[in-house]
């Protein structure tokens, strides 16, 4: 999906991207829908928006182009508006139409020209004060991005506001967001469209006001080449941009294309979500952050089997080796076999700790005419948190035989545990038609169960901010306590034992399940000195409710590692860690405080 555009209708999401060359609706956008909660998966084609493009473009640009570009899809006034740009690849001339719908799906009314001033591509809406709608677009084949005011009744260009901000130079695949005072207008620098030979990255700037002067974290003007990278565009996920926010529930994700380098350069859409606070990238106050991808691979495990033969370079260790094709040494796991009888074998992953996965996918054996062969017939794959109690997400009869990867996707299930059952084997007549159930390679995906607590807001009953403690320093990533980041401080006391607590708002109602607590470790002598005796750890959807999910007493001075917390999955959105008898610290007057080097939520 390349240049795409996602919004979320009903549970679903649509995916709009800029359309292939010589294929489907001769060039015209692409739709795709998924219902998967991973995004990035499940994707299906629904269609392009035409058949064929309108003839106004080909007279506007003198030739018809092979295929749209970069679309931008909004909802508003009860209708679809799709904006596009068309142009003709090493020429300077382009325009931006217009789309409307009332069916996310269709059919597609084209209404024509928005405009074809400063190379117009790459265009992107976004609601600014008094909910009067601005569109931006641009690049540098251009003069960089521009800004005007649109007609919300019309879709196009306002007639009564003429002005045309430029507020980004050398960019192009702008996007724009709000919070808290603040646009955040990220766009593309470097070149597009070469494979992995392309050098897009994301940067961005901000502004108190729509339009602009939009500066990076340095105080650089946008429109004087500053940008501070917050994608960077290094491999595997070469040049990461063409990127777009949209909004998913109370959560704004930010979707984008890159080259995937594991996988021959092929274009590949992935998803990060955006939150805001203290920059990961400098830690000054109220910038924009992007989280790891929501959806990742999850490597790695421990191999157990019903059987193995381990010899002839098929071995257990080597089904999840990375290696996804049968070679010599690493063919890939083989349960022993049996001439005469089908019967059910199977290979189970352990994970170590509890994911949320959403994706198996299944390598068959690919050495010469044996290729699918051990690929069994009827089969599930099921899912556990303790290796006992197991849930079947996928079940397959009468599966042909395979020539290539076989993906079975399915709702996200938190599991520590995964195992492929075989109940009816497949013979090999190339191999005295045994029966046994073979894989080169398995792997896994899943939701990104990353710490939900980075940089994310925090509130404490009382900060000591000073001396290298700050309560924005408890969740900034950096798990020591270190020299200017040593994590957060209450205030002391010398004499008197007290209640503190520390608590941190993760910007939206999501499933939370431990607590990882690190603490303080800057010397021998202060090492694990703050962290209470007695604690609770509580989490609330309102910040009003609680529900205490975590009671210690009588805890023992912690060593220099984290203290880990599980519990059942609550759905939340705030955590707060109380500490109600506090240890006092023998080796600084006895002072009673409460010290965390580093909170983690996941």
């Amino acid at each position: 999906m390349h240049d795409p555009s996602l919004i979320k209708v009903g549970s679903c999401y649509y995916g709009f991207s800029t359309g292939f060359e010589g294929g489907p609706g001769n060039g015209s956008i692409t739709i795709r829908k998924t219902c998967d909660t991973t995004i990035t998966t499940g994707w299906t084609y629904v269609g392009t928006i035409w058949n064929s493009v309108p003839a106004w473009i080909t007279t506007r640009l003198g030739s018809t182009p092979p295929n749209i570009w970069a679309p931008d899809i909004n909802y508003f006034n009860g209708q679809y508006y799709l904006y596009y740009g068309a142009s003709i690849w090493g020429t300077n001339t382009a325009t931006m139409g217009l789309a409307t719908a009332t069916n996310i799906e269709g059919p597609w009314t084209d209404q024509g020209e928005v405009t074809n001033v400063n190379y117009p591509i790459d265009p992107n809406v976004v609601w600014g004060p008094n909910n009067i709608p601005y569109i931006t677009w641009g690049s540098w084949t251009g003069n960089g991005i521009n800004m005007h005011v649109l007609d919300a009744a019309t879709g196009k260009l306002s007639t009564t506001d003429n002005n045309l901000w430029h507020i980004g130079n050398g960019l192009e695949n702008s996007t724009i967001t709000s919070n808290n005072g603040y646009y955040y207008l990220l766009g593309s620098r470097g070149n597009c469209c070469s494979g992995v030979n392309s050098t897009y990255y994301t940067v961005v700037g901000r502004s108190t006001s729509i339009t602009g002067p939009y500066l990076d974290e340095n105080g650089v003007d946008l429109n004087s080449g500053g940008g501070t990278t917050i994608l960077t565009g290094a491999g595997p996920e070469v040049a990461g941009g063409g990127a777009d926010i949209f909004d998913d529930g109370s959560v704004k994700r930010l979707a984008y294309h890159y080259y995937d380098a594991n996988n021959a350069g092929s274009e590949t859409l992935n998803v990060r979500t955006l939150f805001f606070g203290n920059s990961a990238r400098t830690g000054a106050a109220d910038w924009i952050n992007v989280s790891a991808p929501i959806y990742t691979p999850i490597t790695g495990g421990t191999v157990t089997v019903s059987s193995s033969i381990e010899n002839f370079g098929w071995l257990k260790s080597t089904v999840n080796d990375g290696q996804e094709s049968s070679v010599s040494g690493a063919m890939g796991w083989s349960s022993s076999n049996s001439l005469t009888t089908n019967h059910t074998e199977w290979v189970q992953l352990d994970m170590g700790t509890n994911k949320s996965f959403s994706q198996v996918k299944l390598f068959p054996r690919t050495d010469g005419a044996n290729k699918g062969y051990g690929f069994p017939i009827d089969f599930t794959i099921q899912l556990s948190t303790d290796g006992t109690n197991w849930t079947t997400v996928t079940t397959k009869t009468a599966t042909p035989l395979p020539s290539g990867a076989q993906v079975y996707n399915f709702s996200a299930t938190t599991a520590r545990y995964v195992k492929i059952n075989g109940t009816n084997l497949r013979t090999n007549p190339n191999d005295q038609n045994a029966y046994r159930m073979q894989f080169a390679e398995i792997e896994t995906s899943g939701m990104n169960s990353g710490n939900l607590a980075v940089l994310k807001p925090v509130t404490a009953s009382s900060s000591y901010e000073g001396s290298d403690w700050f309560t924005h320093r408890v969740n900034d990533g950096q798990k020591n306590a270190v020299y200017g980041s040593k994590g957060w401080s209450s205030n002391s006391s010398l004499t008197t034992n007290h209640t503190e607590s520390i608590a941190i708002d993760t910007g939206a109602v999501q499933s939370i399940s431990k607590v990882d607590l690190y603490p303080r470790n800057d010397s021998a002598t202060q090492l694990g000195y703050g962290f209470p005796i007695d604690f609770t750890i509580k989490v609330s959807s309102d910040n009003v409710n609680w529900t205490t999910v975590v009671t210690r007493s009588a805890y023992a001075l912690p060593g220099n590692s984290v203290q880990s917390f599980s519990f059942t999955s609550q759905s939340a959105r705030y955590v707060k860690i109380t500490g109600t008898n506090l240890r006092s610290n023998p080796n600084d007057n006895n002072a009673y405080r409460m010290q965390l080097a580093e909170i983690e939520i996941y």
